[in-house]
């Protein structure tokens, strides 16, 4: 609750000289303006003074519309004790029964810039609300394409992945046993499977999320996104740290969905870096709420402003060759879980997303599925 709105912008600057050189000149007019005692005409003093008092209703709607219900209200009660002021001292006081209309009009002027205010309040309400609504309208009319376009490349994908899938099972069973050819195909089939669901996931895309009852280790879902990522990551120099504060406590998130979420965020990290060396941290840790907070920083440049909404809509990318879907996806998928995620600055410099995830519920206990790496 402010009294006034900061005057940060010549625009605020303008509407308070507006408002408050209002308020002041048609109180100077009404101190020149001769009362009725003085007057040589009684009728027309009375009705320059009721014309001038009609005149501080203008200022009063013009604070309410601009700046809503407190601080119009303060202007309210500024031209309640400006104005009863004046009746006391020169229209004969407040308590003069011919200056019932006046005392009146003192109770009025606050409740109708306060009231004023209320709805134009309300009314920037609505306004917003119909705006997110409009969005909500765009983003699921382009869910929908995307919906019909992922039908389409569902098929052409799946082929090659069950040939890849079945080649990496042949070629594991014909290596050594414990060798690292194996541990290779073992993980070539755990990516092909993860892809393929992945793919599955996409053709959901254009429908709403539900998170079904799944639960998932952040610290061992982290731990797998750095193995999947520890090549790349070293031929660009740049290193994983993982913190984690909530060990053993588990997320209501299927683990694929997750490592997912992990991936793409960390993979984003390692592009926004570029050539390191570079570091790129997680960090889980319980917040209030009964959730758990995954917070992914890198020392890249960071997301503009400007762009932090935009980055989780579909097809938005910054990047050269970027599809736009990654963070979308993140954006999707956590919302299905009932989590949202967010983009600040990180401390030292480059991006910081914030992704909060509903706990389990205790004595949950989920193995996630093993990764190699």
């Amino acid at each position: 609750m402010q009294a006034l709105p900061p005057l940060t912008s010549w625009p605020d600057r303008l509407r308070a000289l507006i408002v408050l050189g209002g308020i002041g000149l048609i109180s100077v007019l009404h101190v020149f303006t001769p009362g009725p005692a003085e007057a040589p005409n009684h009728m027309a003093s009375h009705g320059m003074h009721s014309a001038l008092e009609g005149l501080y209703y203008i200022p009063l709607l013009l604070a309410g519309y601009w700046w809503g219900r407190w601080p119009a209200g303060t202007c309210g009660v500024l031209v309640m004790g400006v104005y009863g002021l004046h009746t006391q001292l020169q229209l004969g006081g407040i308590l003069d029964p011919a200056n019932r209309g006046r005392l009146l009009a003192l109770v009025i002027f606050p409740a109708v810039a306060f009231t004023t205010g209320l709805l134009a309040d309300r009314l920037r309400r609505e306004t917003r609300a119909l705006l997110d609504a409009e969005r909500q309208v765009r983003r699921a009319e382009m869910l929908a394409a995307l919906g019909e376009l992922s039908a389409g490349l569902a098929h052409e994908i799946r082929n090659p992945l069950a040939s890849i899938r079945g080649a990496a099972e042949v070629l594991g069973a014909s290596v050594a046993t414990g060798s690292r050819d194996e541990e290779f195909a073992r993980l070539l089939v755990s990516e092909v499977q993860r892809l393929d669901r992945v793919v599955s996931d996409f053709l959901q895309f254009a429908r709403p999320g539900r998170a079904e009852d799944e639960y998932a280790d952040p610290g061992a879902c982290v731990r797998a996104t750095f193995a999947l990522l520890r090549s790349p990551a070293a031929k660009a120099d740049v290193a994983f740290a993982y913190h984690g504060a909530c060990e053993g406590r588990m997320v209501r998130c299927p683990p694929e969905a997750l490592r997912q979420v992990l991936l793409n965020l960390c993979l984003n990290a390692l592009q926004a870096i570029g050539k390191g060396p570079g570091n790129v941290s997680v960090r889980a840790e319980e917040c209030p709420r009964e959730r758990v907070r995954l917070v992914v920083d890198d020392t890249g440049p960071g997301v503009h402003p400007d762009h932090r909404e935009a980055i989780f809509r579909p097809f938005h990318t910054t990047k050269d060759g970027g599809t736009g879907l990654g963070l979308s996806v993140v954006a999707k998928v956590v919302s299905g879980c009932g989590g949202t995620v967010l983009v600040t600055d990180a401390p030292g410099g480059g991006a910081r997303f914030i992704v909060e995830l509903p706990l389990a519920p205790p004595g949950i206990l989920v193995p996630v599925p093993e990764v190699v790496g």
